[in-house]
């Protein structure tokens, strides 16, 4: 956009969940992989220079992503017409470190023996993003992304001695794409609703793909 633009955003958070299964003694390091839709969401992105925003993008159960977008081509969105196409990139990155006790902890299965685990999880994105106006008020727009996840497990207690000082790290490299669509209201408002996939491929588990649908609503500001 420019200087100051931005907008704040409310949206229906879409993902795959990953579980860890705990097999007697063992940890079993593939990973269950399934859809899951968690509580909503939001972000925030201000402009810092005319082609330049920055973001931050608030998730339930994944890190924060921190990020900046950069637009080649196009003219900011109260500036788009009919007929007007951009092109943008944009690049974030989150860590987040969570220690939980007595097992409370949705990564793993319940009925499993540890008592306490600290879990590290790094994330960074990187989007290309296409976008035509249709009408003055409806951008249409197309995205490629991949995204980076690394997660490290340390298990610090267990009633099986066996688990206890249990280690593990997972990596996944998923290549997703997006299809959707914003209409802008004269008040600021703005609704879009995009249809997105994934092929996920986390470390030790078949590869799989997923398909998303979301809806997100929020208001804009110049």
């Amino acid at each position: 956009g420019k200087l100051m633009d931005g907008s704040i955003q409310a949206y229906q958070q879409v993902g795959t969940e990953a579980t860890i299964q705990i097999d007697g003694e063992e940890i079993d390091d593939p990973m269950e992989l399934r859809n899951e839709v968690t509580a909503v969401s939001g972000s925030f992105d201000i402009g810092i220079i005319e082609k330049l925003d920055i973001f931050l993008y608030g998730y339930d159960d994944a890190p924060p992503l921190l990020g900046a977008k950069y637009q080649f081509i196009g003219k900011s969105r109260k500036e788009a017409k009919e007929g007007d196409h951009s092109l943008a990139a944009s690049y974030g990155f989150g860590k987040v470190v969570t220690t939980a006790t007595n097992s409370d902890f949705s990564l793993f299965e319940d009925g499993n023996d540890i008592e306490e685990v600290e879990v590290s999880h790094d994330v960074k994105d990187l989007a290309l993003i296409y976008g035509y106006r249709t009408q003055d008020d409806i951008l249409v727009y197309a995205s490629i992304h991949a995204t980076e996840n690394k997660v490290q497990l340390d298990i610090k207690e267990a009633d099986d001695e066996d688990l206890e000082d249990e280690d593990r790290n997972y990596y996944t490299m998923n290549y997703g794409a997006a299809l959707g669509a914003t209409r802008y209201f004269e008040s600021g408002l703005k609704v879009s609703l995009e249809l997105s996939a994934q092929s996920v491929d986390w470390t030790d588990t078949d590869e799989k793909q997923f398909a998303f649908l979301s809806l997100s609503i929020g208001s804009s500001w110049d």
